[in-house]
């Protein structure tokens, strides 16, 4: 046999509204590496070490100004995502010192701030898959956004962003894909540097040879993005560079797998933890359950996980905390932000933000103690926010995450296999920890709020022992090495955790008739199957729409699947009579995002026939005894031969049809033939 050939390594990323970090699982530590990025991380302050939070920021500009500046060595090629050689593009830690440095007017290069805000894009992820008739009905949310939403075209539901590259007056439409494609390459070339240079130095053992480019990721995509929306991300992960496996996981189900790995073995009875995920742009409630090893098993030291509820809120992060101060900002200047310029509204927005991570602290840069007031000078004008102005502002939003675990617990309760009577309150329900992800949860109103909803003694306290910024990409990392297949399992399987269907999926008869087939909420890999009734008993075949239900009354299509139907007799239209002639429409939907759809007639004998195997394979499959085992052994076999024949079937009719279809042409040719003329001398 020929050895298994190794490539690049299997790497975790949370791409992040805000912020970006990379992972990687070490088997020499047993535990992921979070992963330190030259140039594009934001190194901490007061401190010479590299950096591991990526900010998700762009800054495109020409090839020829980025020479001209010295920026070329940090600056990476877009040529194969915007397909503009003439253009590089600045990512991460990189782009936001050009920025901070033009606002502050510190900037050695012939830009002006305005230059450089037209370049600059951030917090894409927002856009992400967003349909121009939602997102610019919010005209907050659009004045919220540091740069200009135009539409055209049909990419993308017709959202483009304009920007103007340094060293340019040309206008460039990018959509939010390509832009998640530029930062996804960086964060690829980044970590593929880093492993090259330290995987030895450090002696880590990584899924994939360290020494070859990475190729496989796993990424981190919130708890209510559609097929849509991770479809555009996995397209983005390929533009990227990411030619191997790319597989999605929901964020909060990331962070707990993490948690996972840390207290996966050491729980003796059942566990019931809260994940509360707030980041820059989006806010996940995932409710899991941890199982003890079963006592039948008493080999086994790992813990078994379960998915419950995942709930979120796309429009509800720390972004909206910046545009709630800066729209109080534009308040006291009694001005209106489409009055300024795109720059003036980029330097309200971004002392917004500064003006945040002052009130509540940033860990990620040192600054633990939080002040009680900010100043700042905008318009020539000098003004404070204090704390007490940002609680204020930000009151509807703490509301919005409190309605959110409400919901959440409510579906919990719903869904829940324990015995909870209806006239609960949500506070009846016992959780064992409460765990913080994302850069918001620092602030202490968000904190507040948890431990208001969630008293002492259970939970104790606020489950801080992850590390808020890393545990997406961490829990990413373990999930691509347990898919890689390349680390044993039994090194990382007490973290081992099922995700969920974000959204239900069903078939859609009419604008306003949706028949579920797989709930929402259902563990991958999910299936489920409803029956439908023909038009009429003769139709030669049945075109099924499937689509994916991300509202009460919003679908997304997942496509259209035509099935040709058995010809049914004129006995069977006989017995049939007056009744209608019903079909099974059965969906499958694994953790891999590989969406199958079938049908089961119960007319065709063929459908019965394997109908009837499967039935005795999944019973065989519960008997544990040796008999049980017997069964499962023969009617495996006799399925798999059912499909051998099945296919040898399918050859000899195509080799059948070639061979009549070559007949036909070489009698047409010797038809139609000139007789053939004999040479002469």
């Amino acid at each position: 046999m020929l050895p298994r050939v190794v490539d690049g390594p299997s790497i975790g990323i949370d791409l992040g509204t805000t912020n970006c970090a990379v992972a990687v699982w070490d088997s020499t530590r047993g535990h992921p590496k979070w992963m330190r990025l030259a140039n594009i991380a934001t190194p901490p302050r007061n401190s010479s070490k590299i950096g591991r939070v990526v900010p998700s920021a762009v800054l495109f500009l020409t090839r020829d100004a980025a020479a001209l500046h010295n920026l070329l060595d940090e600056a990476q090629d877009v040529d194969g995502i915007l397909e503009r050689s003439d253009l590089v593009a600045l990512v991460g830690n990189s782009a936001v010192k050009i920025l901070e440095k033009s606002q502050a007017r510190e900037i050695e290069m012939p830009f002006s701030p305005a230059q450089v805000s037209a370049a600059f894009v951030a917090s894409v992820k927002r856009l992400i898959g967003a349909a121009n008739s939602i997102a610019f009905r919010n005209s907050d949310f659009l004045d919220s956004l540091p740069y200009r939403v135009v539409s055209g075209g049909t990419e993308e539901n017709n959202l483009y962003l304009e920007i103007t590259p340094l060293g340019s007056s040309e206008t460039v439409l990018v959509t939010p894909t390509q832009v998640s494609a530029v930062l996804l390459q960086s964060l690829r070339l980044s970590a593929g540097r880093y492993l090259r240079l330290c995987a030895a130095k450090k002696q880590l053992k990584v899924p994939g040879d360290a020494r070859e480019p990475c190729c496989h990721a796993v990424v981190g995509v919130p708890a209510q993005y559609g097929r849509a929306q991770r479809s555009l991300i996995e397209r983005a992960c390929r533009i990227a560079g990411f030619t191997g496996r790319v597989l999605l996981l929901t964020e909060s189900t990331a962070a707990a797998i993490a948690y996972g790995l840390t207290v996966g073995i050491t729980i003796a009875t059942t566990k019931t933890i809260l994940v509360f995920d707030m980041g820059g742009g989006t806010t996940d409630i995932t409710i899991a359950e941890m199982h003890p090893p079963a006592l039948e098993a008493p080999t086994s030291v790992n813990a078994d996980f379960e998915v419950k509820v995942t709930f979120g809120d796309q429009r509800l992060g720390g972004d909206d905390m910046d545009a709630a101060l800066s729209r109080l900002v534009w308040q006291r200047l009694k001005v209106h932000p489409s009055d300024c310029s795109l720059h003036t509204q980029r330097e309200v927005l971004l002392h917004g933000k500064q003006a945040k991570e002052a009130l509540c602290g940033n860990a990620e840069h040192g600054d633990l103690q939080p002040v009680n007031s900010y100043s700042m000078t905008v318009h020539g004008r000098s003004i404070c926010l204090t704390r007490k102005d940002f609680e204020a502002v930000i009151e509807p939003l703490i509301h919005r995450a409190k309605k959110l675990i409400q919901e959440a617990i409510r579906q919990y309760k719903a869904t829940s296999c324990t015995s909870i009577m209806t006239d609960q309150t949500d506070a009846a329900i016992t959780f064992d920890e409460v765990l913080l992800v994302g850069g918001a949860t620092r602030v202490p109103a968000v904190r507040s709020l948890l431990k208001q909803l969630f008293p002492p003694p259970v939970p104790p306290e606020l489950c801080l022992s992850l590390n808020a910024m890393a545990a997406v990409a961490q829990g990413t990392a373990i999930q691509a090495a347990l898919w890689s297949g390349l680390i044993p399992r039994y090194d990382i399987e007490s973290a081992l955790m099922l995700d969920t269907v974000p959204h239900a999926i069903g078939v859609r008869l009419s604008e306003a008739h949706f028949i579920e087939v797989i709930k929402k909420g259902s563990p991958l890999p999910a299936t489920g199957f409803a029956p439908f009734q023909l038009a009429d008993a003769r139709q030669a075949g049945v075109t099924v729409q499937a689509v994916e239900q991300v509202d009460i009354e919003t679908y997304e299509s997942i496509g259209d699947f035509t099935f040709l139907l058995h010809r049914m007799t004129k006995a069977q239209l006989a017995n049939l009579g007056n009744d209608a002639r019903l079909v099974d429409v059965g969906m499958k939907l694994n953790a891999q995002g590989e969406f199958v759809v079938s049908i089961l007639d119960p007319h065709d004998p063929e459908h019965v026939k394997r109908r009837l195997n499967h039935e005795k394979i999944r019973a065989a499959s519960a008997d544990g005894s040796k008999a049980g085992h017997s069964v499962l052994n023969t009617y495996t076999a006799t399925a798999e031969v059912c499909e051998g024949e099945a296919l040898l079937t399918d050859q000899l009719v195509l080799c059948f049809v070639c061979i009549l279809l070559f007949v036909v042409y070489v009698m047409v040719k010797l038809l139609v033939a000139e007789p053939i003329s004999v040479l002469q001398p």
